[in-house]
């Protein structure tokens, strides 16, 4: 029963991140005035983290000059914008075989047909 419990707490608490992570790189890109997916998820959720980590041990009084060089850091992420259109279309490449493949014999010509 315990493991259930621990499982389930520990789901809710990614979730919470998740989200978390999510909603602060939200607010950045409304202060850039971007699209929130144009920031790198995986960027915000590791420089959140570090500093999430560094706020253990800092003064409350400085936690929010530190929010506030969070944001900006947050900001060096913002990805460029996408292509509109791709110049060739997408094709998937056959895989090649490691085995020889069977061919039909060569058709003879008749040796009139040489002349």
């Amino acid at each position: 029963m315990g493991g259930e419990d621990a499982e389930r707490r520990g789901s809710a608490e990614r979730r919470l991140a998740y989200n978390l992570v999510r909603l602060e790189m939200e607010r950045v890109a409304d202060e850039a005035g971007v699209e929130p997916t144009r920031i790198s998820f995986v960027a915000a959720l590791h420089l959140i983290d570090d500093e999430w980590q560094w706020l253990a041990v800092t003064s409350p009084g400085s936690i929010a000059n530190r929010l506030r060089d969070l944001r900006a850091n947050l900001k060096r992420f913002i990805l460029p914008p996408g292509r509109a259109k791709r110049p060739y279309p997408r094709a998937v490449k056959i895989k090649m075989s490691n085995y020889a493949r069977k061919r039909p014999p060569p058709t003879r010509r008749a040796q009139s047909d040489w002349h």
